[in-house]
């Protein structure tokens, strides 16, 4: 097919393009899993935590990669990171635990991957945060 003169112009003027904005999906954590006591609403310092959700797959570009990862946060904004990502995939982590986590904490995942396509970079760094803090038992299960 040749593209004519005369259709450039008719797409010029009769064809409009709105852009509605950016994507507001930041991902999201859907649910935990404590593989030391099998609950949903703990975390046990030590030990392992399954995370679930959407966009959570921790990676960056390499001037970024050490700012990303899975941190547990208190209320007050004390952050600690997992001490190891076992499993790194978009809809499904699997961290270890800092042995000495206590209190109550939120998961934050910091990730540069897009939501909807793990393996492209964003220019910019996402946080997926649970909207709940987890209660964190002290690993004597």
């Amino acid at each position: 097919m040749q593209v004519t003169n005369e259709f450039r112009n008719y797409i010029k003027e009769h064809v409009t393009l709105t852009i509605d904005g950016i994507e507001e999906n930041n991902g999201m954590i859907g649910l935990t899993r404590d593989e030391a006591t099998d609950s949903a609403d703990s975390i046990t310092a030590g030990d392992v935590l399954d995370i679930y959700g959407i966009g959570l797959k921790t990676d960056g570009t390499p001037e970024n990669v050490h700012l990303t990862g899975v941190w547990f946060v208190t209320p007050d904004g004390i952050r600690q990171r997992a001490k190891r990502i076992i499993t790194n995939r978009p809809k499904m982590l699997k961290v270890l635990v800092p042995a000495d986590l206590h209190g109550l904490n939120y998961i934050e995942v910091v990730t540069q991957t897009s939501v909807t396509n793990s393996t492209l970079f964003l220019k910019y760094l996402r946080t997926v945060r649970s909207e709940t803090a987890y209660q964190t038992n002290d690993g004597s299960v």
